[in-house]
């Protein structure tokens, strides 16, 4: 078809120079980092005098605006709002000097605070069918406000209970490495995890207790697939809780199992593990412990925060003590989709050496959103 159409267009153009600014926000639970910039100016402005205002959505039109300062960086300004209620949507904008030129007025809303379920280790059940002796950190049914259930691929907090309570294990006489405690605890009434590292049957097995889900034992390699991670969409600033280890000399195992950099062996005093890792990856990730698959920390492209107790830390306590892992952002623009959080009795339970002698107690583990989010440089 070689016929022509012609189609003529007006728009309507105001030559009149103009000074426009703009605005953008990270918001977090109870703060929101603001960045701000000149779009365009018919003069050159001062940057000293930029801010930033900010107020709750819900006071209106006539609502007050709280005045922040805004610092220079490059071509953009930068400020933080600190003191936020989670869950709430404000209204931000830039100004310049005292409101002769301001941007558009825009919204945001602060994330959830979402605590850690049972992270006070109360709430225990035993399983159903081939797991009725399997210990499980979770409610025995289903809860109003809870998700989670004791049992096989239900519960947020799991173990190596399975293995160590079912099949073979089990025909020996089940055992629980991770059980809850009622004695031993921080706080009077309540309960707390006990990880007991122990040798069942053939193999060493580490006290642990993580998020995510036991799978299967698997024969050759001797080990376990296991999935790690939990659904979660907010983002901590720290791990907060209390401990109490009293570690035995390592006496499983083999030195040939450890990792290169492994920082203990065979008769060295075993250490306690502690860490949590934030991913956006979408899913859990599948670990084999017998084939020696695990997560790259260091390198995963999914984990955006890691932290963990540090390697001086993790030795005999006397009594309770207080831990606080701030958990590291390697990308503060992105939001995570699994929680991961690992506790373990002894370091290298993974590679089946530690000692069968060590204990340690965790308890009222909670996450911090306050504060100022550790950055890697």
């Amino acid at each position: 078809d070689e016929s022509t159409r012609t189609y003529t267009f007006h728009f309507a153009v105001d030559p009149t120079p103009k000074t426009n600014l703009s605005a953008s926000a990270n918001a977090w639970s109870k703060f929101a980092y603001l960045n701000g910039k000149i779009v365009s100016a018919t003069e050159e402005l001062d940057p000293e005098l930029m801010s930033f205002q900010y107020r709750l959505e819900s006071s209106g039109e006539d609502g007050e605006w709280t005045k922040i300062a805004a610092t220079t960086k490059e071509d953009s300004f930068e400020g933080k709002i600190e003191g936020l209620t989670p869950n709430t949507s404000y209204q931000y904008r830039l100004i310049y000097g005292d409101e002769q030129f301001v941007s558009p007025t825009y919204t945001f809303t602060t994330e959830n605070t979402i605590s850690l379920y049972n992270g006070n280790f109360d709430n225990w059940a035993y399983g159903t069918g081939d797991y009725k002796n399997t210990w499980f950190a979770d409610f025995a049914q289903k809860q109003e406000g809870f998700n989670y259930v004791a049992g096989f691929n239900s519960s947020f907090w799991d173990s190596g209970n399975i293995g160590t309570s079912t099949g073979t294990a089990a025909m020996l006489g089940a055992k629980n490495p991770t059980a809850p405690e009622e004695t031993i605890v921080h706080t009077s009434g309540g309960k707390a995890a006990k990880l007991e590292s122990i040798y069942v049957v053939i193999q060493f097995a580490a006290g642990n207790i993580y998020t995510g889900n036991y799978q299967e034992t698997i024969m050759s390699p001797m080990g376990a697939r296991i999935n790690w991670g939990q659904p979660f969409t907010s983002r901590p600033t720290a791990l907060h809780g209390w401990i109490q280890y009293t570690p035995g000399t390592v006496n499983r195992g083999k030195n040939e199992n450890l990792p290169d950099d492994a920082t203990l062996h065979l008769n060295d005093t075993d250490q306690n593990a502690i860490y949590i890792a934030l991913s956006d990856k979408g899913s859990q990730y599948e670990i084999k412990n017998g084939e020696k698959k695990f997560i790259d920390f260091d390198n995963d492209p999914n984990i955006i925060a890691y932290g963990e107790l540090p390697q001086e830390e993790c030795v005999k306590t006397d009594g309770w003590k207080e831990v606080n892992i701030p958990l590291v952002y390697r990308a503060i623009d992105r939001k995570p989709t699994h929680i991961i959080i690992v506790f373990s009795a002894s370091k290298y339970g993974d590679y089946f050496v530690g000692s069968d002698k060590s204990v340690m107690y965790v308890d009222d583990f909670e996450l911090i959103y306050d504060g100022e989010p550790t950055i890697k440089n």
